[in-house]
């Protein structure tokens, strides 16, 4: 059989294939590479699911400290004076009073040095309720709208991931290779030590 090449191509009687581009290679690189892309997706978009739903319960979730007030300091107690990286850290135990409550509120890990008499923002519980309050609260709602925004942009990057492994085969391509590549280099660094000798 004569096989002679014309333009790039492989010419074998009177059929033409092209060499590269539509090689067997080539073609199982891509088909790994949209495999590797479709399982990621399936799995991006699972936690993604879990997080809008986290997010829907956070938005949902009745928050605890909904006043926000000025505390007049009466006393502080058990400050302490850590250094993390180089940094001070304070932590002390201030107790006061806050208007429309008659007993002593106490703020529990505040984290700057005050006196007595100085006056600082605190988030309390509605009524006073247990008598206790946070400098920084941090909003259920804000941890929801952050979750879903999270997830969004999850599910975004996902189709579009998707959406150039189907429309170019060597963006599918090169997923495989990498795919292939990433398991051939993991199961060399996890093979552990050899030693070969008699028995």
């Amino acid at each position: 059989m004569v096989v002679k090449k014309v333009n790039n191509k492989c010419k074998i009687g009177n059929k033409r294939t092209k060499f590269g581009i539509n090689s067997d290679l080539y073609n199982g690189a891509a088909e790994i590479g949209r495999g590797m892309a479709y399982m990621r997706a399936t799995f991006m978009l699972l936690i993604s699911i879990l997080l809008i739903i986290a997010g829907i319960y956070f938005l949902r979730k009745k928050e605890i400290y909904t006043q926000q007030t000025t505390l007049t300091v009466s006393s502080v107690d058990d400050l302490t004076k850590t250094f993390v990286k180089g940094k001070e850290v304070i932590s002390c135990v201030v107790k006061g009073n806050v208007p429309d409550c008659k007993e002593i509120i106490t703020v529990s890990g505040y984290n700057k040095v005050v006196k007595p008499g100085d006056t600082i923002q605190v988030w309390t519980k509605p009524n006073c309720l247990n008598l206790d309050a946070v400098a920084n609260r941090t909003s259920f709602k804000n941890i929801g709208w952050v979750m879903i925004g999270i997830a969004v942009i999850l599910i975004i990057i996902t189709i579009v991931n998707i959406y150039f492994v189907r429309k170019h085969k060597g963006i599918a391509a090169a997923e495989g290779v990498g795919s292939v590549s990433s398991m051939i280099g993991s199961g060399f660094n996890g093979g552990g030590d050899y030693t070969i000798g008699e028995s």
